[in-house]
């Protein structure tokens, strides 16, 4: 297929709402996103983010998703894509390799997520974003 027959993306400068920098206003809110931007490859399910804070996980899902307009996976999944983007642009890793460094484990679930999410298959956003 050439080019001018695909239709790319233009590449997304976020991809959430939530913004670095910003002040939530809440402990809980700076902590879960601080947590979460720290370390996105561990588990981090809306249990074990509850348990983090203090908070039964009914309540952290609602109260994160009424702060930042999102929800708690909905954010991890953003986070572990904006990484996948920035070693797709700047390394020669292989995708597999990608995957497990960003948090999705396996090649296939990056391939699902990342082709749902930004509407472009892994390879063609390394060819057309690749600086290698």
């Amino acid at each position: 297929l050439s080019q001018r027959l695909l239709k790319l993306p233009r590449r997304a400068t976020r991809t959430c709402h939530i913004q670095k920098g910003r002040d939530y206003g809440t402990k809980f809110m700076r902590g879960l996103v601080k947590e979460i931007r720290k370390d996105p490859t561990g588990d981090l399910s809306g249990r074990i983010l509850a348990l983090r804070a203090d908070t039964s996980e009914r309540m952290c899902s609602h109260s994160f998703h009424k702060e930042a307009g999102i929800t708690p996976a909905q954010f991890v999944e953003a986070t572990r894509i904006a990484r996948a983007k920035m070693l797709l642009e700047t390394s020669d890793w292989s995708l597999a390799r990608i995957a497990a460094r960003v948090g999705f484990g396996r090649l296939h679930a990056l391939r699902r997520v990342f082709q749902k999410r930004l509407r472009i298959a892994l390879g063609l956003y390394r060819d057309r974003f690749g600086g290698k």
